[in-house]
């Protein structure tokens, strides 16, 4: 069963409280949004169903919404902010950044989030200004970002605000003084719609690159067959706890939400997503991540591919500070393989 919760919380609880008390469902795939994805956890632990999520990137689903038996598999405002700033630091010390969040929870958090990142690693935070969601106009943005005197420019926002930006960056010429772009949320499919031109050299964090490993492209090409496009780190999360959880139902012999939920965290996660992942107490599941620029127009080669070639690991670092949920402090959330960046 699929439905269209239209981004809203009241939507989601009505269609949830349908599945659950009508269709019986086992478990609940996938939602989109922090108020919708909140909305579903918490009707899903209410009432024993498993709740599995790739597309939300609120860490309230292993905090307040913690439960044994809900999942958050790709990405989450911390683990974002941990793996991309240190990469990025790793690479590019002590800069000044300008920061532009979209003005709601998933920005407050995932700025929150990076600034603690950032100062801890040396970096400045000289400027930052909040975007509703869904602006057109970025103009007087893009005036501010230019005159602050930062390096790098973050962009906290996703989806069509990020493709907006970097277009009207691009015909500003915020770039042309030798600052750099930065967005730790890019899809391949925000790159074609910015286009090569504006979207050359973006810097970026990613789970998931579709042409990184033989493993990848194996299922990405079957992805392609069947959708006729090349999947990003969402699709490919998704499938991957989706296949995990059936896995777990097989071994397990039963649908019940508490023993398919042990048999999740006991069975081997090493697929095309991850390699070697394991999952939390708190339902994170833990795998590498990625820092990697867009490629300009003469690198690029080969179907959709964008991204600097994924090199091999140089070193690890823990990125996950649940202070909320975990007393113990600071925990491995993601293990931020930190590849070469060719700044230049």
């Amino acid at each position: 069963m699929v439905a269209d919760h239209q981004n809203k919380a009241d939507i989601t609880s009505k269609l949830v409280r349908e599945w659950i008390s009508e269709k019986k469902i086992s478990a609940l795939i996938d939602v989109i949004s922090t108020p919708a994805a909140l909305a579903a956890q918490r009707l899903a632990n209410e009432n024993k169903v498993i709740s599995l999520f790739s597309g939300s990137a609120t860490t309230d689903l292993i905090n307040a919404g913690c439960s044994n038996i809900s999942f958050l598999w790709n990405f989450d405002t911390y683990s974002m902010a941990a793996g991309f700033g240190a990469g990025i630091s790793g690479s590019m010390p002590n800069k000044k950044w300008f920061l532009v969040t979209v003005d709601n929870k998933f920005g407050e958090q995932l700025e929150a989030n990076l600034v603690e990142v950032l100062k801890g690693l040396g970096s400045q935070i000289i400027g930052s200004v909040k975007a509703p969601l869904g602006n057109l106009d970025y103009s007087a943005v893009i005036y501010q970002a230019r005159a602050s005197g930062a390096d790098i420019v973050g962009l906290l926002i996703s989806s069509a605000d990020l493709v907006n930006f970097v277009k009207q960056a691009e015909e500003y010429k915020l770039t042309a003084g030798g600052k750099r772009l930065a967005a730790p949320l890019l899809f391949t499919s925000d790159v074609s719609a910015m286009g090569p031109e504006a979207a050359k050299d973006l810097i970026t964090g990613t789970s998931f690159y579709w042409n990184r490993t033989r493993e990848t492209r194996e299922w990405s090409l079957r992805y392609f067959k069947k959708y006729g496009r090349m999947p990003n780190e969402q699709n490919a999360g998704a499938y991957s706890m989706t296949s995990h959880y059936l896995k777990a139902v097989q071994a397990a012999g039963t649908v019940d939400s508490d023993k398919v939920a042990a048999k999740m965290r006991e069975l081997p996660l090493h697929d095309f997503f991850s390699a070697n992942g394991y999952i939390r107490k708190d339902g994170r599941m833990v795998h590498d991540t990625f820092v990697a620029r867009v490629r300009a127009i003469g690198e690029q080669r080969g179907l959709g591919l964008f991204r600097d070639s994924f090199n091999r690991v140089r070193r690890q670092i823990g990125v996950s500070y649940l202070k909320e949920h975990l007393p113990s402090g600071r925990q491995e959330v993601t293990r931020a393989r930190i590849v070469s960046i060719k700044f230049g």
